[in-house]
């Protein structure tokens, strides 16, 4: 996996350090290379609590197979799927006799190499599990982990008290109005859920949409997209990535998250969560 300043980065580096040794020991195989800047001390907090942390980036799939399997794996755990960066195909040469899917990626991979996918009965439920090639080993109530971001290293930064009402305008939006935010990604949103935004922002006058600003060409076509429907460009403000514990400070000032219900949101709604913001969604 990519064990950096990333979602999964971020919630393994608690996860993992409430692993009991004395039960199975952890090994670390990382994708991504070492980076300073990127790993934002979530990398070091790793090699520093698991019994074996190794770098695979170099290796073939078939070299990082083999060192899996000469360390000894029993169960090896995949936490990308087919997203970016992914080594499928060391899953492919079988280096572990178990091998299993959790948490990157929640679809199913169609793939033999994985017998298992860890999940929760409303990720994955029931009766879609046939479509599914891998059986499901669903954890209660959820199987979703996810710390307060005082946790991590990025949110030891978040001191002091959040934005109020009063003075939104340190977030970029307008400090009076009903704020609608959604910041997963844009890729998420689709033309149905957009058309529903719409709705909601013609029928609600003062209110406004924030989201991301990525990548330019999706704003502007959102933008044109609006204006289509009747809604001012204004009245979307969109807001360039800044570091986690700014992204929590400045999310508190919105007052109700939307999720994408196609391709929801994960760790950004528990972002949102912990910001107390609100999340409006269903499965």
């Amino acid at each position: 996996a990519d064990f950096r300043n990333h979602p999964m980065g971020r919630d393994l580096s608690i996860i993992i350090l409430a692993h009991n040794d004395h039960k199975a020991e952890a090994h670390c195989y990382a994708q991504n290379p070492e980076h300073p800047d990127n790993d934002k001390g979530y990398r070091k907090i790793l090699q520093e609590d698991v019994k074996l942390f190794r770098d695979i980036n170099r290796l073939s799939d078939y070299d990082a197979a083999r060192q899996i399997q000469a360390d000894g794996v029993e169960v090896l755990v995949d936490l990308m799927g087919y997203t970016h960066g992914a080594r499928d195909g060391v899953l492919a040469h079988r280096p572990a006799p178990i091998q299993v899917a959790f948490k990157g990626y929640m679809s199913t991979t169609g793939s033999s190499s994985v017998t298992h996918l860890i999940s929760d009965a409303p990720s994955v439920p029931p009766e879609v599990t046939p479509f599914y090639s891998e059986k499901q080993v669903y954890l209660k109530p959820c199987f979703v982990a996810h710390t307060h971001p005082i946790s991590h290293v990025e949110g030891r930064m978040l001191t002091g008290e959040p934005p109020t009402k009063e003075d939104r305008n340190i977030s970029g939006v307008p400090e009076k109005g009903f704020v609608y935010a959604c910041f997963n990604s844009l890729y998420k949103v689709s033309p149905s859920v957009f058309d529903a935004w719409m709705e909601i922002l013609r029928a609600v006058p003062t209110s406004v949409l924030w989201m991301l600003e990525e990548p330019k060409e999706a704003t502007d076509n959102l933008c044109r997209q609006a204006e289509r429907r009747d809604v001012n460009c204004s009245r979307l403000i969109f807001t360039p990535k800044v570091d986690l514990w700014k992204h929590i400070m400045a999310k508190s000032s919105a007052d109700l998250f939307l999720d994408t219900p196609l391709y929801n949101a994960h760790s950004t709604a528990a972002d949102a969560l912990w910001a107390t913001v609100p999340v409006l969604t269903f499965p």
